[in-house]
């Protein structure tokens, strides 16, 4: 309950900044269609992903009950444990998301979260009920792998969907601000350079929360520094109607990637 009110409280404070303080003021359609369409894709998503996380939930108490996973061989304050456990979970996304975007499979299901022609809040949870599914069995692995507990699961789940909607928002932040986190942080610019249309510029920047991965393995990229005239979304996808919900369902069918991808 207290997860939920928090991505509540959440939500409403980045709503209000893309209101008041947008980054960009032209959606190139009704903002609240916008809005809509794609929490209707998460609500959606999300029912589906309550049957998922059991399975995450069933993984933990069988650890549990068996002992299985690196922290119950070792004593470790647990403190430390959650430290270290969310930069190993960090590094797990990253190279989750590198998958996604250099396998021609996943990347059929990645490309209708870059569909998307500009990027606020909504655009966070944009996904493919597959490509959430997928992910289950590295949320899995990760569990047996570390031992990592439900409760430790759940705060490592709630800090990336805060940071992933924070990233993905539609604000504007002074450039000197958002020059000092990139060092350590993923900021809305330094993940708006990651849904541009150039895919030599689209391949960087993988990080979800902190920029550490991205610097230490060579694929972090600058922020422009004119944003006027960037261009977001997926070069194939340009007309308002590919993006109606039906159609972003079978995108995986219907544009299903070539065997080489052009820089």
């Amino acid at each position: 309950q207290n997860k939920n009110l928090l991505l509540g409280a959440w939500i409403v404070l980045l709503l209000s900044w893309e209101t008041i303080s947008p980054f960009r003021e032209d959606y190139g359609e009704n903002r609240i269609r916008h809005l809509g369409r794609n929490f209707l894709l998460t609500g959606l998503n999300g029912i589906v992903n309550i049957g998922i996380f059991s399975l995450v939930v069933l993984a933990t108490s069988y650890a549990r009950d068996n002992q299985i996973g690196l922290f119950f061989s070792y004593s470790i304050p647990l403190f430390i444990q959650y430290i270290v456990l969310f930069l190993l979970y960090d590094l797990m996304l990253y190279w989750w998301h590198w998958a996604n975007h250099n396998i021609r499979f996943f990347w059929a299901f990645h490309q209708v979260h870059h569909t998307d022609q500009i990027l606020d809040i909504s655009t966070a949870t944009r996904f493919h009920i597959f490509e959430i599914s997928f992910f289950v069995v590295v949320r899995i692995a990760f569990v047996f792998i570390f031992g990592a507990s439900l409760t430790q699961m759940v705060f490592l789940e709630t800090i990336i969907i805060l940071f992933a909607q924070f990233s993905h928002s539609n604000i504007k932040i002074p450039d000197w601000l958002d020059h000092k986190l990139q060092s350590f942080l993923v900021t809305p610019a330094m993940h708006r350079v990651h849904h541009v249309t150039q895919q030599m510029k689209r391949d960087s920047n993988y990080c979800t929360t902190t920029s550490l991965w991205d610097h230490a393995f060579k694929t972090y990229t600058k922020p422009f520094e004119d944003e006027t005239n960037i261009s977001i979304g997926l070069p194939e996808f340009p007309k308002l109607k590919q993006h109606y919900l039906l159609k972003l369902f079978i995108i995986p069918i219907t544009h299903y990637p070539k065997k080489s991808k052009q820089k």
